[in-house]
């Protein structure tokens, strides 16, 4: 990266690699959430969605993970942070998209 004027910053190319990383989309079933899990499973990582309601079926086919859960309610999110902590390993990245909305 070129910063212009005092000098220049090379990044190792993997070091924004997404392979062998583990992300948590929530909210990952539509909408920018729905964008960045599927930005993230091309470029390598092990996807987990946690949403409501289950994401499209061909982001499954990709590989992608899921969890229903209503994160609205406190022991719904605890027993996902469980979930993630005792079987899916050390998370690296999470993508907070969860939205409530209301219309009307």
């Amino acid at each position: 990266i070129d910063a212009g004027n005092k000098r220049t910053v090379r990044l190792a190319e993997d070091a924004m690699s997404m392979k062998g990383k583990f992300a948590v989309v929530t909210g990952g079933s539509s909408g920018i959430g729905l964008a960045c899990a599927g930005a993230l499973l091309h470029d390598g990582a092990t996807v987990l969605v946690v949403d409501a309601k289950s994401p499209p079926d061909d982001l499954l086919a990709r590989g992608a993970l899921f969890l229903s859960c209503d994160l609205s309610r406190a022991e719904s999110t605890a027993a996902v942070a469980s979930a993630i902590g005792s079987r899916l390993g050390q998370l690296q990245l999470l993508v907070n998209s969860a939205a409530i909305q209301t219309f009307g």
